[in-house]
């Protein structure tokens, strides 16, 4: 879950802001296709194959942030990642109750959102403790995120056709009326992945580091 809705721009992972953090730009951790807690959720994961991709935004490219550069290559294993952003039924499955004042019951299948990134870790170690201790869950890098986003990919959008057909693909400012909506309800990017676009922004493992693409690979 995140805290924001309606972004434009492809870049709406939300690393927790802590300084002088280098993540791991490889991933050794594997995540089933399913969650193996039985009779929790029926939440799906999709196989992220390995693979390499140049990380970060072009100099020229619109709404650019300085952190988000210089470009550089990545190489990742392959890793599961959740079709969807994680919705307030799957939470309520997982956790049992709904963090006070966030939720009613129209909401059910929209993304969590307004939570904490350690709240985040405690849902996750929820499910690893029912998945018996495995520790199979956890959040994706920023690598990873961007990685899947992309879906093999380099252009600013993994779709043609750019910011005039975005609210296709994304619920943003000009068609969310500022507002969080059900997940699954636009155009997943080419490796099945829903709502990667907009809706909310998600958190990431690893933590924050301005100097991060200067120094990763």
């Amino acid at each position: 879950g995140g805290a924001s809705v309606g972004k434009e721009t492809v870049s709406k992972k939300a690393p927790i802001p802590v300084a002088k953090t280098k993540a791991p730009s490889v991933s050794k951790t594997v995540v089933p296709p399913k969650i193996l807690v039985e009779g929790l959720t029926k939440a799906e994961f999709v196989k992220i194959p390995a693979g390499k991709f140049l990380m970060g935004s072009d100099p020229a490219e619109k709404g650019r942030k300085e952190d988000e550069g210089p470009v550089h290559p990545v190489s990742l294993d392959e890793f599961w990642l959740g079709r969807t952003p994680v919705t307030w039924q799957t939470w309520n499955r997982v956790m049992g109750d709904y963090p006070k004042g966030l939720f009613n019951p129209e909401l059910a299948l929209h993304p969590v959102e307004r939570i904490s990134w350690n709240m985040a870790q405690k849902f996750m170690e929820r499910l690893n403790k029912y998945a018996k201790g495995a520790k199979l869950f956890r959040l994706p890098t920023e690598a990873e995120w961007e990685y899947a986003a992309r879906a093999g990919t380099q252009s600013v959008y993994f779709f043609a056709g750019g910011s005039d057909v975005l609210g296709e693909y994304a619920w943003i400012k000009t068609n969310s009326g500022e507002q969080t909506h059900p997940v699954a309800t636009k155009q997943p990017n080419p490796w099945g992945l829903f709502d990667m676009l907009g809706n909310v922004w998600e958190w990431t493992w690893d933590g924050y580091d301005a100097e991060f693409y200067r120094s990763s690979g």
